[in-house]
């Protein structure tokens, strides 16, 4: 079967099954304002990052490995925040209060904003989630990691302290 043939909401569930891309040349990552989850009346820019090495990361309510990688990345984050490092995540849920009632249940630490139109997905090039971005501090995106297996945390941890060092 070519992947042409995969429906885009199959391609989104297998997206679990991914990992992390090696990139041989950075690109710019496109800038977006996007209101934060729960307080629509604020936005924040990725642009505002700049300067911190930024995990951005995609995901849904109804994504089961994405709701995995919360407590891991959470703790990676506030590991590593002193150093210059933030996670800004990117919900794509279509009904915002579905990720608003998930944050009730996996508490994260770093900004949360919401896309429910789903602008990133075509502007970033993503096919499933969780998908994360490695963005250095010039606003390069450095790695791609496509769905998330817990005993890849160390590989993403690894890649920041590069980044951090830089």
């Amino acid at each position: 079967m070519t992947r042409l043939a995969i429906p885009a909401f199959v391609g989104l569930l297998l997206a679990g099954l991914g990992g992390c891309d090696d990139m041989t040349q950075s690109r710019p990552a496109p800038d977006f304002d996007l209101p934060l989850l729960g307080a629509p009346a604020e936005g924040l820019a990725l642009s505002s990052l700049r300067g911190t090495v930024v995990y951005l990361d995609v995901w849904a309510s109804w994504c089961h490995p994405c709701l995995e990688a919360m407590p891991g990345l959470n703790r990676l984050r506030n590991a590593r925040a002193a150093e210059g490092f933030e996670i800004l995540a990117v919900n794509i849920d279509a009904e915002p209060q579905d990720a608003v009632d998930t944050l009730a249940r996996i508490a994260v630490d770093y900004p949360v904003v919401s896309d429910p139109e789903s602008w990133i997905l075509a502007e970033y090039g993503i096919d499933g989630v969780p998908t994360g971005f490695l963005i250095d501090r010039r606003g390069q995106i450095r790695h791609t990691v496509r769905g998330f297996r817990p005993n890849e945390l160390s590989d993403i941890e690894r890649r920041i302290g590069v980044l951090l060092r830089e």
